[in-house]
């Protein structure tokens, strides 16, 4: 069985499975979205 990757949550620094949590992103212009695809670069 593959190993799924852990991913450290800012919020309550515990570790959690990737898929369990939600990516956020700052770009360069200073704008923050949520990255639902879990993939972008900004």
């Amino acid at each position: 069985m593959k190993k799924l990757p852990q991913r450290t949550c800012i919020g309550c620094n515990s570790k959690k499975d990737k898929k369990d949590l939600i990516r956020i992103v700052k770009n360069q212009n200073g704008e923050i979205k949520l990255d639902l695809s879990r993939k972008s670069r900004w």
